[in-house]
């Protein structure tokens, strides 16, 4: 019973975070673009403004930079875990006679193809920060902009969504 709530809610998150045509995918991906850019303006600013932020606006941001990060390190880990499924995967590999360790190879690939795709090396570096040592990398914590890229295509196809079906939000909306 856990599983199956549990493989409902893998294919719930995998609509929304991998799947080009998940329902809600377009709402997600226009709240994470939002989260990117807000959470990259300390960034800019520290770069950008040579005086020091006043005490409780610096505390502000680096409270909302510390919550999108760990923002990120769930997506990025929520990613990992529906890209495949490693325990079927395992099984599969286990019936087909390959030995305990080269079927965790074998079911471990499909996440390691995934990791190493452009976006996921982009997100793995963004949430690097997390990471006490890594805090004061500057590049890292620009990296998170490019995070922009992933979350682009879809907020246009929000914004021509709204576009399209104006004149029934607009009904619905009066």
């Amino acid at each position: 019973r856990l599983s199956k709530r549990v493989r409902r809610l893998k294919v719930w998150l995998y609509n929304l975070l991998e799947s080009d045509t998940g329902p809600y995918r377009l709402l997600y991906d226009a709240f994470a673009l939002f989260v990117v850019i807000t959470s990259s303006i300390p960034i800019v600013i520290e770069l950008t403004v040579k005086m020091p932020l006043p005490p409780d606006l610096k505390r502000f941001f680096d409270y909302y930079e510390e919550v999108s990060l760990w923002f990120f390190v769930v997506e990025y880990l929520l990613r990992l875990w529906v890209v495949s499924d490693f325990t079927d995967d395992f099984r599969e590999a286990l019936l087909k006679g390959y030995s305990p360790f080269k079927a965790f190879l074998y079911a471990l690939k499909p996440k390691l193809r995934w990791a190493v795709k452009p976006y996921s090396i982009i997100d793995l570096l963004a949430i690097l920060p997390v990471l006490r040592p890594f805090r004061t990398l500057r590049l890292l914590r620009l990296l998170r902009i490019l995070k922009i890229f992933r979350y682009t295509y879809a907020v246009r196809s929000l914004l021509l969504a709204i576009k399209e079906e104006a004149p029934i939000i607009t009904f619905i909306l009066i």
